[in-house]
């Protein structure tokens, strides 16, 4: 019998113990077994949801490359745990891809932005990263440029590395539920649903075991929470040792086997085979990077007792101060040109960087909305209709080129004049706010010349058919109401004329609603019309004005 299945067999009720480590009160508990001789140690630093930031990750990279001469590269593993690309901006994502290759990343994973600006795109980064791309639960069609990839040797749905004369196992996955490679067309990728995710990733890791391989590590962009989430992985699969995590920009510093507070969650579980799984992951935004140090023992085991985990405390965090390496330097300022400012924040709006945000009305969004419908004026357009994900951060003090560019709306989405029915505007109204309530990843629609209540003590918010706006509004400049429209019985013959994000247009969910709009015309580009408005009115107020009311339960 193997130790890993010896290992499973010997439960205790309610006491776990690795060494000096002790997991009290779990009724999956099992006790170490003899051997608990240090077999190999890796020292894993890890990156996640960088989301194109270059400034902070050049100077991430430079304190890491530092702290690296003193350690052994034998030892030592860089990994990545998506969306480190962003957007459809070529420049920047190549400067990523060097930022990455100075950094000495090795290992790479697909999260949901790597896919801004389709496969062809991505797979043309990846081909020129000196790292491996693992990604075990997405299917690829026949046509799509990744597939190259694998035949090139540049992407696996798993990978043996040897380090220090060890052989570890990788594995990787993208997010469940998101809509990934809107610009693939015909070809677009999609990723496995959560049984069938955690089928492949079991699958994968029994190939890895079956070639010896007892040291297995996921590279992860699922996110921490969830039925499909790292914490549920770590306890449903078997062989899984290590978890890079990513995708929910969560800093889980530490060590803990229950929750201590919202930045000190459960990182220490027991896997099906009663086994310890230590999960990692950072805020993301290129603010820090963490350092796993983990020892295994002859079977391929982690010892947990001499396990360290760090971010807050390890000396790799930057401020406006932190020095840059010249060459990381000119690669950046070559991608993003030269930072100036445009405008001043008089009221500011501090954002909290949450997926929360996108619930409420938002200020940043308001200021899309309100550039946008300036810039369409000359159509008379009633209200502007934007998507709130593709709108990020705050707006506090001067506000400069690159936070507008590669902070505020960094996909730097088409902003399009178009004639809806009522029926159909208050369809894609209602079909987005009902994702506040059905999913962790709300779509609300953010506005302009308008303003809409949503309620969220609607029954069976599940049914599409549920209405759950109320309440419409058009305004004018003085917030005058000039007119309504009845949620419940719009009219399919009168029109609204609006200005409405272009990822609207694409997206599975409304696509279908928008293809009866008339009259659609190109009213220009996010970031340019956001610059020229900021320019011309020189200031702003960044405050939320009852544009979008919810109604809790």
């Amino acid at each position: 019998m193997s130790y890993k299945k010896l290992f499973s067999t010997i439960v205790l009720g309610s006491v776990f113990a690795f060494g000096n480590s002790v997991f009290a009160n779990d009724t999956n508990s099992v006790i170490h077994c003899d051997d608990c001789n240090t077999k190999a140690t890796l020292n894993i630093y890890y990156i996640n949801d960088t989301h194109g930031e270059l400034v902070n990750l050049g100077k991430l990279i430079t304190q890491l490359n530092k702290i690296k001469k003193s350690e052994n590269p034998e030892t030592t593993l860089i990994s990545t745990q998506g969306d480190m690309y962003i957007g459809r901006n070529h420049k920047r994502n190549s400067a990523m891809t060097k930022l990455l290759n100075i950094a000495g990343v090795e290992l790479f994973t697909l999260g949901n932005h790597e896919f801004d600006d389709g496969s062809a795109s991505l797979a043309k980064e990846l081909r020129k990263g000196n790292f491996v791309t693992l990604i075990t639960n997405m299917e690829i069609p026949e046509g799509n440029p990744l597939n190259d990839l694998k035949t090139e040797g540049k992407l696996f749905s798993s990978y043996v590395m040897t380090k220090n004369g060890e052989k570890y196992g990788f594995i990787g996955a993208a997010p469940i539920g998101v809509n990934l490679g809107l610009f693939d067309k015909d070809n677009q990728v999609s990723v496995y649903d959560s049984e069938g995710t955690f089928v492949a990733l079991n699958n994968e890791v029994k190939k890895l075991e079956e070639q010896g391989i007892n040291k297995i590590i996921f590279v992860s962009h699922l996110g921490y929470f969830g039925e499909g989430g790292d914490l549920a992985i770590a306890k449903k699969t078997e062989g899984i040792d290590v978890i890079l995590g990513g995708h929910t920009h969560l800093e889980i510093d530490g060590i803990q086997t229950k929750d201590v507070d919202k930045t000190h969650l459960t990182n220490l579980v027991l896997s099906k085979k009663g086994e310890p799984v230590v999960i990692v992951q950072t805020c993301g935004m290129a603010k820090d990077i963490g350092n796993l140090k983990v020892t295994f023992n002859t079977n391929g085991v982690i010892n947990t007792d001499s396990m360290k985990n760090t971010i807050s405390n390890n000396h790799i965090r930057i401020d406006k101060n932190s020095p840059t390496d010249k060459t990381i330097q000119r690669i950046v300022e070559k991608a993003l040109g030269v930072d100036k400012v445009v405008a001043v924040a008089k009221t500011p709006f501090v954002s909290s960087g949450t997926t929360e945000e996108r619930n409420l009305e938002n200020p940043t969004a308001n200021l899309l909305c309100d550039a946008a419908f300036e810039a369409a004026k000359g159509k008379n357009p009633e209200a502007v209709l934007v998507h709130s994900p593709t709108v990020r951060g705050g707006l506090v003090g001067n506000i400069t080129t690159y936070q507008v560019k590669y902070s505020m709306l960094p996909f730097n989405g088409q902003m399009f004049y178009a004639e809806l029915s009522e029926k159909d505007f208050v369809n894609l109204l209602n079909t987005e706010a009902l994702t506040s309530m059905t999913t962790d990843n709300s779509q609300m629609i953010q506005v302009h010349g308008m303003k809409y209540v949503v309620d969220k003590t609607v029954k069976n918010p599940q049914n599409p058919d549920t209405i759950c706006v109320k309440d419409i509004v058009f305004v004018d400049k003085n917030n005058n109401v000039v007119r309504k429209i009845n949620s419940n019985n719009p009219s399919e013959k009168d029109t609204v004329k609006c200005v409405v994000a272009g990822y609207l247009f694409l997206d599975k969910r409304t696509k279908l609603i928008l293809q009866n709009a008339k009259n659609v015309q190109l009213v220009g580009k996010e970031q340019d019309i956001v610059l020229k408005y900021l320019k011309k009115h020189k200031s702003i107020d960044a405050v939320r004005e009852g544009r979008v009311t919810v109604i809790e339960k």
